[in-house]
């Protein structure tokens, strides 16, 4: 049979009252009782044992015995009764404080214990009102301290010659206890300060390597929506006003030309950030795949093969419903004709004429979701225009953006009307104003959601 050695004994009796699953500051204030009761241990075995060598046999069993009380606690910790263990090694100190006056009076100024008694609560508990608990005891003892040098005569006489130098051992211990405490204190709260700088460093580490992956995704969603000049290339006048909230977006414009039409597209997928830009990536890779393999340019069935390949993909499971979606407005440009062809999903388009401001209403379905009851519809609408006539394209965003002087969102219909004020501007400036409106309207609020508008001049 192996003997244990007295590293791992102490590692043993260090970790008594710990298990898996233990919160951190637990684990400090557990380790501090058992500190505690140890110390506690040490004092009464050294005065026992300084009694027995004067000679002084009863007191020096009345310590020895006291050591052994306070064992008591560290037998509820390895019980993993912690809190039990904490009112034992209050209640059992201050008790331990006065009985030792009671035996010996106010002859070695013991009184002085009840100091770092007073102390105990509030350092092994996180509770405020638990530590104040400990403080009372303490002072509830100290009390009762007072009555019995008062009333009680001491139940040992000791030698005067013994006094003095007792009383200055005793002055001596209390400090010497106070000492190892801070020490044992000090040093686990030195060991936590370097976990919690360890885990600080090595989260920052983890935010730098995250931040320089989200710059790279963000250039590479760039890449793959294409210059806004190439988007925007075919029309007289137009601008993109795009606006992530986050380094990557959940809105994205798309355009391409097919069979000699012209062909622009605004959505905003379920959310913002990675999981949105996710669906970014995947929804302007299908528009390339629907318009440019397949040749469908028909508004509206461009959105039903968009809402089937979408559901698809990402509705591996059967017997769940689908939440992630998008919504997208969908313009096709047929310049021979001066017509507009316009298909919305939960997105409208808005026409501005002569000053006069049309809104053509799309689906109220969004694309990919399964969340409906009923078979999801997409339409189609066509009007004419004449040159110069502007379309716009938006997301949510601009209009969901909290702020000005009550904190509210901005709304749909201050966004029509900054439209409709500026129209006899150029686009490029009328994007400039959107941009200074957007600005001043948010302020020091955080943004709100990805902003994305589109404005075309046909």
């Amino acid at each position: 049979m192996s003997i244990p050695s007295t590293h791992s004994l102490w590692i043993t009796i260090r970790n008594l009252g710990l298990h898996e699953g233990i919160p951190p500051f637990e684990v400090r204030n557990t380790r501090l009782v058992t500190y505690i009761c140890l110390t506690s241990m040490s004092v009464t075995t050294f005065y026992g044992t300084l009694f027995a060598l004067m000679g002084d046999w009863t007191s020096a069993a009345i310590d020895l015995a006291m050591a052994g009380f306070f064992s008591s606690p560290l037998i509820a910790l390895s019980q993993l009764r912690t809190g039990l263990a904490k009112a034992l090694l209050i209640v059992g100190i201050n008790l331990g404080t006065l009985i030792v006056i009671v035996v010996y009076g106010d002859q070695y100024s013991n009184e002085m214990f009840f100091v770092l008694t007073a102390m105990l609560g509030g350092i092994v508990f996180k509770e405020r009102r638990w530590g104040l608990l400990g403080f009372a005891t303490a002072m509830a003892f100290y009390g009762l301290s007072i009555l019995c040098t008062r009333h009680i005569d001491p139940l040992v006489q000791t030698d005067p010659a013994f006094i003095a130098p007792l009383h200055i051992i005793g002055l001596i211990s209390v400090a010497a206890v106070a000492y190892v405490l801070m020490e044992y204190i000090r040093k686990e709260t030195s060991h936590y300060e370097d976990r919690i700088l360890n885990a600080k460093a090595s989260l920052e580490q983890q935010k730098r390597s995250a931040l320089e992956s989200l710059h790279y995704a963000a250039s590479i969603q760039k890449a793959i929506f294409g210059r806004k000049d190439a988007a925007l290339r075919g029309f007289d006048d137009g601008f993109i006003l795009f606006k992530p909230k986050d380094f990557v977006s959940g809105d994205f414009f798309w355009s391409g030309a097919a069979d000699g039409i012209q062909i622009v597209a605004a959505a905003d997928c379920t959310g913002h950030g990675v999981p949105a830009a996710l669906m970014t990536i995947m929804g302007h890779d299908l528009l390339n795949s629907i318009v440019f393999q397949q040749h469908i340019t028909d508004t509206q069935e461009i959105l039903r093969t968009l809402d089937s390949k979408v559901t698809e993909k990402l509705n591996l499971d059967s017997s769940a419903d689908l939440q992630d979606g998008m919504d997208i407005a969908i313009v096709a440009i047929h310049q021979r004709g001066q017509a507009i062809q316009f298909s919305g999903a939960k997105s409208a388009l808005h026409l501005l004429q002569n000053g006069t401001m049309t809104i053509i209403k799309g689906s109220r379905y969004a694309v990919g979701s399964t969340l409906y009851t009923e078979d999801k519809e997409y339409s189609s609408t066509i009007v004419q225009y004449e040159p110069g006539d502007r379309v716009y394209l938006f997301t949510d965003g601009f209009e969901d953006q909290f702020g000005g002087p009550k904190n509210k969102k901005y709304m749909r219909r201050r966004v029509r009307d900054l439209l409709c004020q500026t129209s006899g501007h150029t686009l490029g400036a009328q994007k400039a104003t959107l941009e200074a409106e957007f600005d001043a309207w948010k302020g020091r609020t955080e943004q709100t959601d990805d902003v994305l508008v589109i404005g075309l001049q046909l």
